[in-house]
C-alpha cells in the first residue's frame, strides 16, 4: 500500500552499505599510507618487495639506537603533521589544486541541488495543469504517476552518466570530461526547461539527459579530488573541497523557492536559467589541473614527503651506507609508476 511501500524502498537503499562491508574487508590500505600513518611501521612492511628510492641520511639525522622503520616513520609523521594543517592546503604546490577541486565540486552541487529539488514540485503542478485542461476528476493519481516518472528519468539518467564519466575521463582526460558533461548539463536543463510550448510528457522525459549530465558527473568526485593533492592531506583536500561546495551550493534551493512562488511558469523560467551555471563551469574546465597522467594515485607520495627532510639522491642507486656512522640507509618503497592512460584502482573496477 501507498503508506507502507516507501519503507520497503528505504530498506531496499541499505543493500548497497552491505556490500560496502563486504568490499572493505578485502581492501589492502596502499603502502604509501601505511608508511605515511603509521606510528612505527616494522621492518617487514618496509622491505616489502617494491622499487625503491636511494635516500642517504645526513648523520645529524641518523639515531643509532632506532631502527630504520622508527626513523622513517619519524620523518614522515613530521611531514605530515606539517601537510595536514589547513593553510597546507593553500601552499603554492597544492594551490591550484584546492581552486581547481572547489570549483569542479561547486558548480555541479549547486546545479543539481537548485534544479533537483524542485523535480517532483515541477512533475507534480505540470499534472495539475494538465489533469484540469481534461477535466479529470482524480488529479491525484495523474499528480503520482508523473512524479514518479520524472524520477525515474533523472535517476535513470544519472546511472548512465555515472558508468560514461569514468570511461570518458579515462580516454579523454579530466578536463575535456568536465567540458562536455558541464557543457552536456546547460543544454539539457535550457532544453527541458526552455520553450513554454513543450508538451509536458516530452518535458520530463527530457530530464534523462538531465540525469547524464548534470547528476552522473558527481562520479568525478571520487577519482579526481584525490588525485589533486599527496596522501598526505588526501583527506583533508578531498572533504573541504566538496563540503565547501555543500556550503555554498544549500543557499540555491531557497532562492529558487523564493523566486518560483509565482508558480508554473515562474519554476520553468527559474529552472531554465539554472542552467548558465555549468557554462560557468565549462568556461573553468580548461583552467583546471590535468590529472590523466598524473602519478598522484601510483603511491609516490612518501619520498615527496621527505623530499625537504631528507636528502633524495640517485633514485637509480641502491642505498649506501654512510662510513661514518653505523647506521643502514633507508630503501624507501614505493610502488611502480602508473603508466599513463592506466586509471585509478576506482575506475579500474566501475569499468570492468
Amino acid at each position: 500500500s501507498p503508506g507502507t511501500s516507501w519503507r520497503f524502498v528505504f530498506m531496499v537503499g541499505l543493500l548497497p552499505a552491505v556490500v560496502a562491508i563486504v568490499v572493505r574487508l578485502g581492501v589492502r590500505e596502499p603502502k604509501a599510507w601505511v608508511v605515511a600513518t603509521q606510528a612505527h611501521p616494522s621492518e617487514q612492511q618496509l622491505q616489502q618487495p617494491s622499487s625503491s628510492v636511494a635516500v642517504r641520511v645526513p648523520p645529524e639525522r641518523c639515531i643509532p639506537k632506532q631502527s630504520c622503520g622508527q626513523r622513517c616513520g619519524a620523518a614522515l609523521r613530521k611531514a605530515g603533521a606539517e601537510l595536514k594543517r589547513f593553510p597546507a592546503l593553500f601552499r603554492p604546490d597544492l594551490r591550484k589544486g584546492t581552486l581547481s577541486g572547489v570549483s569542479m565540486a561547486l558548480v555541479p552541487l549547486l546545479t543539481l541541488w537548485s534544479l533537483g529539488s524542485f523535480v517532483p514540485s515541477l512533475a507534480s503542478q505540470l499534472a495539475g495543469r494538465a489533469a484540469a485542461a481534461e477535466h479529470l476528476q482524480n488529479p491525484e493519481s495523474l499528480k503520482q504517476h508523473w512524479v514518479t516518472y520524472s524520477s525515474l528519468w533523472l535517476n535513470s539518467g544519472s546511472l548512465v552518466g555515472a558508468v560514461l564519466n569514468g570511461a570518458m575521463a579515462v580516454r579523454l582526460g579530466r578536463r575535456l570530461m568536465f567540458f562536455i558533461f558541464f557543457l552536456g548539463s546547460a543544454a539539457a536543463i535550457m532544453a527541458s526547461f526552455g520553450p513554454s510550448s513543450m508538451q509536458p510528457e516530452l518535458r520530463l522525459a527530457l530530464l534523462f539527459p538531465v540525469g547524464v549530465f548534470a547528476s552522473g558527473i558527481f562520479a568525478s568526485f571520487t577519482y579526481y579530488l584525490p588525485e589533486l593533492f599527496p596522501v598526505e592531506v588526501r583527506g583533508t583536500g578531498c572533504g573541504f573541497c566538496y563540503n565547501i561546495g555543500r556550503i555554498v551550493a544549500a543557499g540555491g534551493p531557497f532562492v529558487v523557492g523564493y523566486v518560483t512562488s509565482g508558480g508554473v511558469d515562474a519554476l520553468l523560467r527559474a529552472m531554465f536559467w539554472i542552467g548558465v551555471i555549468p557554462l560557468i563551469g565549462a568556461f573553468l574546465a580548461p583552467f583546471v589541473v590535468e590529472t590523466k597522467d598524473s602519478s598522484a594515485l601510483s603511491g609516490s607520495e612518501p619520498e615527496q614527503a621527505l623530499a625537504s627532510d631528507l636528502s633524495v639522491k640517485d633514485r637509480s642507486a641502491r642505498p649506501v651506507a654512510d662510513p661514518e656512522q653505523s647506521v643502514t640507509p633507508i630503501p624507501l618503497p614505493v610502488t611502480s609508476p602508473t603508466p599513463p592512460g592506466t586509471p585509478p584502482p576506482g575506475l579500474q573496477l566501475l569499468l570492468a
